[in-house]
């Protein structure tokens, strides 16, 4: 994984997040391509005062905004870990294995960022006051691990979205016109935005 942007991809706009629950910040760019949409990210946290993490992330979409491809390279502390997944008509693989847990899912929810609240915003195309169910491919960090996870998306207005997750976990999301975070309940808060 490189921190250069791909050949051919159009940087949309590049966002700064505040991670408030674990002291970090979470860089992040929105590409174009000619046929995908591209998610690269790099995110800092410390889970708690001994315990830092890094975290590198790309995540492709096709047209319209089903995960396609994911790559995560992760450091906690001296150990490091990559996750690389593969994704087709929501047939979910890891280094060529079937992960049956995840069979279905269209989206990929990487716990570290905002970033991945964008996918099912921006595929959905919500209307006022309806409400969208969808089940992420929950990437839970540092474990690295993957488990499906039943979400609710409601659109409020043109900007703000209620979310609500299985794990009875509920925030108010505010997005911009890419549909990226600008501030997601007290967690997250975008500190600078360049296009």
């Amino acid at each position: 994984m490189t921190l250069l942007p791909p050949q051919n991809a159009r940087c949309l706009q590049v966002v700064l997040w505040r991670n408030l629950f674990a002291s970090g910040t979470d860089y992040c760019a929105l590409y174009r391509l000619p046929e995908t949409w591209l998610l690269k990210g790099t995110a800092l946290a410390a889970l708690d005062e001994n315990d830092p993490v890094l975290v590198h992330y790309e995540v492709e979409c096709d047209s319209g905004w089903n995960t396609r491809q994911v790559e995560l390279h992760c450091a906690h502390g001296t150990t490091h870990q990559q996750l690389k997944l593969e994704v087709n008509s929501g047939i979910w693989h890891r280094d060529g294995q079937l992960l049956p847990d995840v069979q279905g899912c269209l989206d990929v929810d990487i716990s570290i960022t905002p970033a991945t609240n964008t996918l099912p915003i921006r595929r959905l195309r919500h209307t006022s006051g309806t409400p969208h169910d969808v089940t992420a491919a929950w990437i839970k960090i540092p474990e690295l691990t993957l488990e499906p996870l039943p979400q609710r998306y409601t659109n409020i207005d043109n900007h703000r979205y209620r979310y609500e997750s299985a794990n009875n976990f509920s925030a108010e999301l505010e997005v911009d016109d890419q549909s990226m975070i600008v501030r997601y309940a007290d967690l997250w808060h975008r500190l600078a935005l360049y296009k």
